[in-house]
């Protein structure tokens, strides 16, 4: 049986910042690289097989996704408030602070819908209306 490797990506305009692990939560690989289709295909040729990978959703998210999502073994895209409680979860249990966490396969398999912007499958169109924080 191969192993599974398991990627968190941290997606901003510029940049896509990445934390490779298997399912032991030993790192394999870490980096930023340039957020442009040339730069994720050829960081793409450098990834253990299989891999899944997990990222939250933003403004940037769609287009990367549907970019890797063919060479994937699953790709997964978090509701803002699903990564925020992971989050919370990786703080109070002490879990490695590097995504994804220590444990991936469970962080990775808390994650049971997708968000995509106006795509929303799963359980994740409950969540649709988040709580207002601030003031107008």
């Amino acid at each position: 049986m191969q192993t599974m490797y398991y990627i968190g990506l941290d997606v901003h305009k510029r940049t896509i910042s990445y934390c490779v692990k298997d399912g032991s939560g030993a790192i394999h690989a870490e980096g930023t690289i340039p957020a442009t289709r040339f730069d994720l295909d050829r960081w793409m040729k450098t990834l253990p097989q299989p891999w899944t990978a997990a990222m939250e959703a933003t403004v940037f998210t769609g287009w990367i996704h549907d970019h890797l999502l063919p060479h994937a073994a699953a790709l997964k895209v978090a509701h803002p408030a699903d990564a925020a409680a992971i989050a919370a979860a990786k703080k109070s249990e002490r879990i490695c602070t590097r995504a994804p966490p220590k444990c991936a396969g469970r962080a990775f398999a808390l994650l049971t819908k997708t968000y995509h912007g106006s795509r929303i499958t799963g359980h994740a169109a409950k969540k649709r209306v988040l709580p207002f924080i601030g003031s107008v």
